[in-house]
């Protein structure tokens, strides 16, 4: 990934939205002090995660957002984000498929952040995550910040070995261990948590099986006395579906006997309704023939009248004027006997008129009353019906409520029964209330609990002393280790020290000890050993004596020329002779080097007379003027100065100095064995805390052993009193179960009684309405007698009224035609009687005339003739058809009347069958209602060929109550309370597996991670240190550098830094100078930076305390390592800013906003060079 731009708007100075690109890999960031450069660094980390104001040079993190100026308001926003180049597709995770990655924060002000990835909010975790293993970070070494290469010089080990586990990765395995680590102990922690719920659980479980175990045996019990009870009920349901069946063939038998009944009388109703339509018609058609028979008897009047007056007209043809007066003789006799015949049937008719009226208003009386009557009786017929069906309600109520005060009085009966058992129970378990003994074990209980918690509390006081005394046995452990180590080492100080100090003085060498003794001289020991030197002139008097100082002092000199061996090379110290001073001498009031050495000045007065001793070459020099001929002075340093003369030696220094390397000999003894019986002490105050551990170990052990006991018979205290207290429970439950259902009982049978005077109360009311419906019902039967009696009175009334009247109108209507004949045949006379005597006048004058033709008037008369003696064949037909029409009817009325008596009968029976059904119904419906399962097992006992005995499963019902009542109390939740705790049991035990498998995969982790966290420390510290060694001398021109371990285990150890610029000894880099220092401290980062490359690295102001000499350096190590890392660098030096590709200025026009402009170096060359 490669950084393209930096977006900063409202953050710190930039108040501006700004976008500074980052065009190449070396850009340098300048400009004066103050405007603003390092906190485009700020921003960088800010961006990046960090969450410290104070890292972020601020006290809260408001701060980063801008604060206003003089001429600006406060903004309410910051934000910057960067742009990352990621064709390269080195983007960890789901990120690498992204060609440009962008991470941006916002904060506002009283708010928190918010973190975007290409512009979608995520976690700061997430920004973290991208980065982590890269070497960037808000806090990496990629970062760069001033004052941060102190720092890193001032750092301890394990501050160091930080940064490498950057460079190498390792942070991203150690958030893992970390988190893994805290992952065991959640685990741990909920494992025991699960072992302590398993073990209360297991007590739980065991009582709960006994109370399953009863409750599942009461359960069966109860499950089979429902399967008896449905047994019995479906046996006395199939008795009562028998009979229900019978009943039903008897209502069908009855039903069809009443249905045909009613068909028969419907039939004969129709015969009646036909025969009188009939009737009617025949009666209607009578009226008719009498009409043509009255209508042809006029017209055989007319055309014989006709006929007579043609013959007469032809008789007279001859005889015109005799027969003319003949014929009008004649035709007046015939006017007058017509005129007296009319005058008698007019007469006629005026006596029959007032009799015609009469009887037909007589005969409308009678046909209304007829009317009336027929009404009056279908009226009772219809109360009748209504009747039949209100007079079974009474008999259907009396039969219900029969069999209901009968059923309820066996209810009251069985309540009263169950209240007494209940009683008796309720007895038995206020028995078992009173005696369980809670109370009592509820007191030794508490005293258990208390015994048990003094136990637990003296347990856990136990537990927390072990584990401090273990804490202090470890911290004390790791202390003594720490100072063995500490001891160890400085014995390899002293040692080494020892070694070099008996080399440089050469005690070591044992030929000149045996040539001495051989002379017998005895030595005392070397001068080195003999003197102590004032604290700081150690390094003057080893310059100043050098070789001197390994003399050996002996008792005596006393040896001849010969004595002395050629290849002896040694000088000796006479110990015992005295130093004397020069009386030529003159004092000085200089100090004296002399006078520095505390103890031993007589092995070195001779050497030393003449040399005075000052602080420094100035003070000496101050005093060179007053020396005498072979005086000399030495500073601390070693410098000697002679009147003429000055000596300056080379490499000289507290770690080459005899003398020092004496008194820290010394020293290094004295602090081992100071530190020695400190570590003796330490090793019995260990040992003492050891003895300690065990004795509370065997303590706890006790206590253990003693709260397992208490534990156990509290345990047990407490499933007696779970027990106990599950039996009173239970039985209190019972015992409001059973109060309960006494309650209902006494209820069930108030509403029974209730219900039974109910009962008793509609009964008597049915019965009553019973009295009285037979006393309306033997009404209605007279009643509809007499209407039938009636009504066949009027209908033979209306008959004979029928006959009178058909008679008179009969009589009337002959009288009538024939008065009309008479009428029509006195107007034809007169009219004759005119055209006689207008034929006569015609006749007169004509005489010749011609007689008519009459032939077809005696053909029509004749035919007339012959049908009215049909007529009247037809008319004495149809009045006996009417006769007979009417015989029938009555015949008819008979049988309706037979058919209604029957079918009353054949209905009241099927009324009194339908009851008996309905009864069995409810009866039926109550035992189906009243027991479950009874369809079931009514299907089972249909499709058996021989069913149960009824007593035999009464029998075996009343044994299974009675095992049901030796069973007891009884708690069916313990069935689903055991099947949970069974399968809580279960989830428990796979969870303590998985749990446990969860801990050795953790565990497993943990020890992954450390083998490759020690593998990739070693990889990289090794890569880093041949890297350092080879910068190091790259910066500085020459000398050496080294990384080395304080520790051994990879996991912990530290990390220091050995360096040797050129021309000095190797030391640590706290011993080099400032310059120095910086220098290191960069060599070391750029071993950084060439190890792991981050994606690009800021660096601010690191230059600043080199001089021009090591800025080119490091200016050209900063352009070799821009080609494997972006580098930006904040810089006042131009030799950094001549490296660089692109300069970037940031300035301050405004007070307190921030501006940038970007130069690109390359361009602007070429651009001067035109």
């Amino acid at each position: 990934m490669r950084l393209k731009h930096i977006k900063l708007a409202g953050f710190k100075s930039f108040v501006d939205p700004i976008t500074a690109k980052v065009p190449a890999d070396l850009v340098g960031i300048v400009g004066p002090n103050g405007c603003g450069k390092s906190n485009v660094i700020d921003a960088i980390r800010w961006v990046m995660g960090e969450s410290s104001a104070k890292t972020l040079r601020g006290e809260s993190m408001d701060d980063v957002i801008f604060n206003g100026s003089s001429a600006r308001k406060p903004v309410g926003k910051a934000s910057v984000a960067l742009l990352f180049d990621n064709s390269d597709g080195k983007a960890p995770g789901a990120w690498g498929k992204y060609k440009d990655i962008e991470i941006r924060r916002e904060l506002v002000r009283d708010g928190g952040s918010s973190y975007f990835i290409n512009k979608t909010r995520c976690r700061r975790r997430d920004i973290q995550d991208i980065f982590l293993g890269t070497g960037l970070g808000p806090r990496s070494y990629s970062i760069i910040e001033q004052g941060m290469v102190g720092r890193i010089v001032e750092s301890k080990p394990e501050e160091l070995r930080t940064l490498i586990e950057e460079a190498a990765g390792i942070s991203k395995y150690r958030e893992r261990r970390r988190e893994t680590g805290n992952r065991i102990a959640h685990t741990r922690a909920n494992l025991e948590r699960v072992e302590d719920i398993m073990s209360e659980l297991k007590t739980q479980l065991r009582r709960l099986k006994r109370q399953s175990n009863d409750a599942e045996r009461y359960k069966e019990f109860r499950a089979e006395e429902r399967s008896l009870k449905s047994k019995l009920a479906a046996l006395r349901a199939l008795e009562l579906t028998d009979k229900e069946e019978l009943r039903d063939v008897e209502i069908a038998r009855l039903q069809t006997e009443l249905d045909g009944n009613l068909a028969e009388q419907r039939r004969v109703e129709s015969g009646i309704e036909g025969l009188r339509t009939e009737s009617s018609d025949a009666g209607e058609k009578l009226n008719a023939i009498q009409a043509r028979y009255y209508e042809s008897g006029a017209e055989i009047a007319s055309i014989e009248q006709s006929i007579k007056h043609a013959r007469d007209k032809q008789a007279s043809d001859q005889d015109e004027l005799t027969r003319l007066a003949n014929s009008k003789q004649r035709l007046l006799s015939l006017q007058k006997e017509d005129s007296d015949q009319l005058k008698q049937i007019v007469e006629r008719l005026a006596e029959l008129e007032p009799n015609r009226v009469a009887v037909g208003a007589e005969y409308q009386g009678v046909e209304s009353m007829l009317s009336d009557v027929e009404s009056n009786y279908q009226e009772l017929q219809l109360q009748w019906d209504l009747f039949g069906s209100e007079a079974q309600q009474p008999e259907r109520i009396r039969d219900v409520e029969s069999e209901n005060i009968k059923r309820t009085a066996q209810e009251i009966e069985r309540l009263q029964e169950s209240s007494v058992k209940l009683a008796a129970e309720k007895e038995s378990y206020q028995h078992v209330v009173a005696d369980t003994g809670l109370e009592n074990l509820q007191n030794e209980m508490e005293v258990s609990d208390k015994s048990l918690e003094d136990l637990q509390s003296n347990l856990q006081n136990a537990n927390q002393t072990l584990e401090q005394l273990r804490a202090q046995q470890e911290s004390g452990q790791e202390e003594y280790n720490k100072a063995a180590r500490n001891v160890e080492s400085l014995r390899a100080r002293l040692q080494s020290l020892q070694e070099i100090q008996a080399s440089s003085l050469k005690e070591d060498d044992s030929q000149v000890s045996l040539t001495l003794d051989g002379l017998g001289i005895k030595s005392t020991g070397v001068v080195a050993n003999q003197l102590k030197v004032r604290p700081g002139w150690e390094v003057a008097l080893d310059s100043l004596l050098g070789d001197r100082l390994s003399a050996i002092t002996v008792d005596h000199l006393g040896l001849s020329a010969d004595e002395v061996p050629e290849d002896l090379d040694v000088c000796l110290v006479d110990g015992m002779a005295k130093s004397e001073k020069n009386p030529g001498d003159v004092e000085k009031n200089f100090p004296k080097l002399l006078d520095y050495i505390e103890s031993g000045q007589k092995y070195v007065a001779d050497w030393l007379f003449g040399v005075y001793a000052a602080e420094g070459l100035a003070q000496a020099m101050q005093w060179r003027d007053e020396l005498s001929a072979g005086e000399c002075i030495i500073s601390k340093d070693g410098t000697l100065l002679g009147r003429n003369w000055l000596l300056v030696r080379k490499g000289s220094g507290a770690d080459q100095s005899i003398l020092a390397r004496s008194a820290e000999i010394t020293s290094l003894q004295q602090d081992v064995e100071t530190r020695s019986q400190s570590l003796s002490k330490e090793t019995l105050a260990l040992e003492q805390t050891k003895e300690r551990i065990n004795e509370l170990k065997l303590s706890r052990s006790e206590l253990e052993q003693l709260f397992q006991s208490a534990s156990k018979v509290s345990n047990e205290l407490h499933n007696r009193f779970g027990e106990a207290q599950a039996k009173s429970s239970n039985a209190r439950e019972q015992l409001e179960r059973v109060s309960a259902e006494m309650t209902r009982n006494s209820d069930q049978i108030s509403a029974a009684e209730i219900s039974l005077k109910d009962s008793q109360s509609k009964l008597k009311i049915a019965e009553s309405h019973t009295s009285e419906l037979q006393t309306k019902k033997e009404d209605l039967i007279s009643r509809k007698e007499q209407a039938f009696a009636v009504l066949s009175t009027t209908r033979g009334e209306l008959n004979s009224m029928r006959d009178r009247k058909q008679s008179v109108e009969l009589e009337y209507q002959g009288l009538d035609a024939n008065r009309n004949s008479l009428q029509q045949n006195l107007q034809r006379l007169t009219e004759q009687l005119l055209e006689l005597e207008q034929r006569a006048a015609v006749l007169n004058s004509s005489v010749d005339q011609k007689a008519p033709d009459d032939s077809s008037q005696k053909q029509r008369l004749e035919s007339l003739i012959e049908q009215r003696l049909e007529t009247e064949k037809e008319l004495a037909q149809c009045r006996d058809q009417v006769t007979g029409y009417e015989n029938k009817i009555r015949e008819h009325d008979k049988d309706r009347m037979r058919f209604g008596q029957l079918t009353d009968g054949v209905r009241e029976r099927l009324d009194q069958a339908r009851l008996a059904k309905q009864e069995l119904s409810v009866r039926l419906t109550t035992i189906v209602e009243s027991s479950e399962y009874v369809d079931e097992v009514l299907l089972e006992l249909k499709a058996m060929d021989v069913r149960p005995d009824y007593s035999e499963l009464e029998t075996t019902l009343s044994k299974l109550l009675a095992r049901i009542e030796r069973i007891g109390p009884v708690n069916l939740v313990a069935i689903d309370e055991y099947k949970e705790g069974v399968e809580r049991k279960e989830y428990l035990d796979s969870q303590c597996v998985d749990l446990t498998e969860s801990l050795q995969t953790l565990e497993s982790v943990i020890a992954k991670i450390d083998r490759e966290t020690r593998s990739l420390f070693k990889e990289t510290f090794d890569d880093l240190n041949s890297r350092f060694q080879i910068m190091f001398p790259r910066l500085f021109g020459g000398g050496k550098a080294s990384l080395e371990m304080t520790g051994v285990d990879l996991l912990t150890t530290g990390v220091t830094v050995m360096a040797r610029p050129p021309g000095k000894r190797n030391s640590t880099i706290h011993l080099l100078s400032g310059g120095e220092k910086a220098l290191t401290a960069v060599a070391l980062l750029f071993g950084f930076f060439e190890l792991n490359p981050a994606p690009f690295c800021v660096l601010d102001e690191v230059d600043a305390p080199l001089d021009d000499a090591n800025v080119e350096r490091y200016a050209g190590i900063l352009k070799s390592l821009s080609e494997k890392t972006q580098i930006l660098f904040i810089s006042h030096n131009k030799i950094t800013m001549e490296a660089a590709n692109v300069l970037v200025g940031v300035t301050m026009n405004e007070p307190g906003v921030s501006r940038m402009v970007s130069v690109d170096v390359e361009q602007a060359v070429k651009m001067a060079a035109v």
